[in-house]
This record gives structure tokens, C-alpha cells and sequence, in this order.
């Protein structure tokens, strides 16, 4: 397959944001495996490295050096860092409003210089590694600064095939509060291939860069078969789960005022499990414990392994499952839900549309009121029969967001990607 390497199959090269290090970014624990039966071997690159490692399969190696020099930056050098890097001054004079905005502007400055920092690093890399532009590839899990500099590197060397994903957070400008994220556009241009993990999301890049539109394909995630269905309450008491950062996009704060209109629609007692956590926390806390009746037992469980969240789940009944969000991508805590046959009532944001409906519990519109969310909950109640729509839930995860089935399929398109090595036209830097 490779020309002149001496490899029968490729290397693959995944640049993450820190996995297998810390907790985030836990959908590449079921993604890896398979790369790594695609390939000969695979070398994570995380941009932050800190702890043990997660468990990983016995032909990927983890390599560090990226870490190491995003760690060694000294952080007031990343204005002159920033302004090494022609792309720079390139997006200032496209979108001068940065200059008037202080968030957009430490955004453009950071992300300058972390993609200047990951081209030299990555440069050197393929110098002294054994590394072959011509038939190994690289993908960036975030379409973020690592994707702009795999573009930049696609300048210099036109086979390199330097693909990325693009989710929510590194996909939507309207996430963020200056509408900006910075180098996408350079990085679109010159990947030979971004990958958002939706349909909505493919369409929202086609849309803000139609001249990139070719490069574009979705490709779903998935979570493994838990090999289990939770079962509804048996009881009387109304059992809703949630997972979620504690950040102002996924509206917690929205669901606490819903679970507090719920137990007055319902008449019953609620139990409410939330799991993640964020700098809100002490604020939903706070606002949980002053508006949620001695009828609402609620527990915040903070953030957990994937794997207590799982079993959790397996020990656990739950009735419904909520996610209010004002923006998402595909929320893979969904796709988890879904896996073990539990109802979802969701906000229809981002791609959430293609992953919750009327069948498998209720899409809401974008921007629900709490009683609006509430009477959703409310058809699940556990006296109410519901056997039909937690089949539907599991069957569509079985159809659309299986691991064993996505990411087979998603390893076996990046090796016919480096087949097809004449690529796309790159935009000079």
C-alpha cells in the first residue's frame, strides 16, 4: 500500500486534545481500538498530558512531544508567538471587529501561536521519526489550531493526507460569545478532508465555506453495546437523568427550573441524576436546593469514569433521559441513553434533530420554557406504558450510532482516503 516505505498498511498519527490522559474526549476509548485494527500502528499526540493514561491497545503509542512543548510555552510570549504566524495578521485584516473584541482577540492570539507551535513540532516530528508524508496519515480529532497546522503542513507537502473531526464546540461559531473561532477557515481549505460528526454540522460548514464544500463528510461517533436495557421504575417515583458540563450552553440551569415544574404536573415524587460538572456547579446547587420541592430528591454526581457512568446505568432504573442545550453537536450522551433503551426528551439544536424524535421520545424546540420541558418529562411517568418507545430508542441507536459499526466503517475510509492520494487542491499560506 505504501509507496517505498517497506509498510503493508500505514501509520496513523491522532492528534487529541488530551486523550488518553485525563477524563475528557472518553468516545475515543470505543474509536481507538478500531483504528488500531486498521492500522499497522497509531501514535496519539495529545496537546496536554498530565496523570496515567487510559488503557490502549497494544500497537498505538502515545508520544508526548506536543505536550511537552505546548507546556513549556511562556505565556507572555504568545502575543509575539501569535504574530510570527502570517495567518494572524491574515484573520485580523478579514474580521477586523477582533481587534475591538478583548475574548475574540486572546482567542486569535492562543490559537495562533498553539498552531505555530504544533507546525514547528510537527515539522520536526516527520524529520526524525519514522514518518512518511507520502503514505502515513494524521487526524485531528478537533477542527482547532492542530487541524490549521496539519493544513499549513499540506502546503509543503501536497500527498500528506491530514484529515480532522469537527463536533460542536470547534464546529459552531454561535457557541461562543464573539461568534468567532479562529484558522477554521485556512483549516477547511487545506485538509484533504473534515469530517463533522453530523449532518447538520457538515451542512453548517458547506454553508459558511462553500468553496471547501467537497472536502466536507459527516461521519457519525457511536458508543459500544453496554449488552443491557435499563429498566423503568417499578414504583411510583418519576426517575429523569441527565449528563452535561456545568456551562452556560447546556441551560442545567433550565432543567432545575423543568424538574421543579414537574413535580407539580406529575403529583408524584421525582428523582433527578445529573452527572458532569463545570464552574456552575455551586450555582446549580444553589439554585436546586432553593427552588426544588421536598418531593424532588436530586443528586449531582460531578464527573465519573464512563465506565461507573455505565454501570450506573446497568444498577439504576431510569424513566427519561434530558438534555436542554442551547447548541450541540451530536451529544454522545445521547447516543449512551439510547444504547440501554432509555426515552430522550431534547432540545432540536444542532444535530440533535437527526438523533431524537417523536418516536423515541420528544424533540422540544430550541429554546423551551421550563413547563414546556416538564410536560415532556411528564408522559413518562411510570405508571404510563412506554415499552414501545424505549425499543424505538435502542433500535435507532442500533441503526445510527453503534461503535462496532461507525467507527469500522470510519477506519476503513481513511485508509481509502490515503489510497486516493492525488487529493484536493491547498490553498498557499
Amino acid at each position: 500500500m505504501g509507496s517505498g516505505s517497506g509498510r503493508e498498511r500505514q501509520s496513523l498519527f491522532l492528534i487529541t486534545a488530551a486523550f488518553p490522559f485525563g477524563e475528557q474526549e472518553t468516545f475515543l476509548e470505543a474509536e481507538v481500538p478500531h483504528l488500531a485494527g486498521a492500522f499497522e500502528r497509531v501514535v496519539i499526540i495529545p496537546e496536554a498530558a498530565g496523570g496515567n493514561p487510559r488503557p490502549v491497545p497494544p500497537n498505538v503509542r502515545i508520544e508526548k512531544g506536543l505536550a511537552d512543548a505546548h507546556q513549556r510555552r511562556r505565556r507572555l510570549l504568545t502575543p509575539l508567538t501569535a504574530a510570527r504566524n502570517p495567518l494572524f495578521w491574515r484573520e485580523l485584516v478579514g474580521r477586523p471587529a477582533t481587534v475591538g473584541q478583548k475574548s475574540a482577540l486572546r482567542r486569535l492570539s492562543g490559537s495562533a501561536a498553539a498552531m505555530r507551535r504544533a507546525e514547528r513540532w510537527l515539522t520536526e516530528f516527520i524529520a526524525r521519526a519514522d514518518v512518511d508524508p507520502e503514505t502515513d496519515i494524521f487526524y485531528s480529532y478537533w477542527l482547532a489550531s492542530a487541524a490549521a497546522a496539519l493544513g499549513a503542513l499540506r502546503i509543503r507537502h501536497p500527498g500528506l493526507v491530514a484529515v480532522s473531526r469537527a463536533h460542536g464546540i470547534d464546529l459552531y461559531h454561535e457557541r461562543h460569545s464573539y461568534r468567532y473561532l479562529p484558522l477554521q477557515g485556512f483549516a477547511v481549505a487545506n485538509l484533504k478532508r473534515v469530517f463533522p460528526v453530523s449532518e447538520n454540522g457538515a451542512g453548517y460548514l458547506r454553508a459558511k465555506y462553500p468553496a471547501g464544500a467537497r472536502t466536507i463528510r459527516p461521519a457519525r461517533l457511536g458508543v459500544r453495546d453496554p449488552g443491557w436495557i435499563t429498566r423503568p421504575s417499578s414504583d411510583a417515583i418519576l426517575r429523569v437523568v441527565s449528563c452535561a458540563n456545568l456551562y452556560p450552553v447546556k441551560r442545567i440551569d433550565l432543567l432545575v427550573r423543568a424538574i421543579a415544574a414537574l413535580s407539580r404536573i406529575v403529583e408524584r415524587p421525582v428523582v433527578w441524576n445529573h452527572f458532569g460538572d463545570g464552574y456552575m456547579r455551586q450555582e446549580v446547587e444553589d439554585l436546586a436546593g432553593t427552588i426544588l420541592s421536598s418531593h424532588v430528591r436530586f443528586t449531582l454526581h460531578g464527573r465519573i469514569p464512563n465506565s461507573e457512568l455505565l454501570e450506573w446505568y446497568r444498577r439504576q432504573p431510569v424513566d427519561v433521559f434530558a438534555n436542554v442545550s442551547e447548541s450541540e453537536g451530536i451529544p454522545v450522551s445521547i447516543m449512551e441513553a439510547q444504547s440501554f433503551g432509555i426515552p430522550v426528551v431534547a432540545t432540536g439544536v444542532g444535530g440533535v434533530p437527526e438523533i431524537v424524535n417523536a418516536e423515541v421520545g420528544a424533540l422540544l424546540g430550541p429554546d423551551p420554557s421550563p413547563e414546556e420541558v416538564a410536560r415532556s418529562l411528564a408522559r413518562f411517568a411510570p405508571d404510563t406504558e412506554h415499552g414501545q418507545v424505549r425499543r424505538r430508542s435502542r433500535a435507532l441507536w442500533e441503526a445510527r450510532y453503534d461503535a462496532a459499526t461507525n467507527y469500522s466503517a470510519f477506519a476503513q475510509l481513511l485508509q481509502r482516503e490515503a489510497e486516493g492520494r492525488e487529493g484536493l487542491k491547498v490553498t498557499s499560506a
